[in-house]
């Protein structure tokens, strides 16, 4: 089997789901029949985090952000991230669609699990094809 490398790069699909999404929950956080106070520190967690995972998943800022995963055997990845390349494995469950791929890794050392959603414009049409095909075998 050959080797496959996706290369990810910036999702303008993915910031937009995530801002909309972003702001959907902090207007609903906002019209909580709750003391204004409250309400008030509740959308300022809810924007906080909403651009800490903006800047660290989306932006692909983060030390655990998967920036590149290549495909070396069926079911076994290298992911390269910005604290390194880390071996894992292709967990279970794993969706792709014509628009979005949603991947989980378990790595060979450790127990955190990687996460990658990869939308249609994070790689080139044909890398993403690939991908879609690798995923479906």
């Amino acid at each position: 089997m050959s080797t496959y490398c996706f290369k990810i790069k910036f999702s303008p699909y993915y910031a937009l789901y995530w801002v909309v999404l972003t702001l959907l929950s902090s207007l609903i956080a906002g019209a909580l029949p709750l003391y204004w106070l409250w309400r008030v520190l509740l959308v300022a967690m809810v924007l906080g985090y909403g651009a800490y995972v903006l800047w660290g998943e989306v932006c692909l800022r983060g030390k655990r952000a998967v920036l590149a995963c290549e495909c070396i055997a069926k079911g076994e990845w290298v992911l390269m991230t910005r604290e390194g390349e880390v071996s894992a494995q292709l967990l279970n469950g794993a969706i792709a669609t014509g628009l979005v791929c949603v991947l989980r890794f378990k790595p060979a050392k450790g127990h955190r699990v990687y996460k990658a959603l990869i939308f249609k414009d994070a790689l080139s049409t044909d890398h993403y094809r690939a991908l879609n095909v690798l995923l479906r075998a």
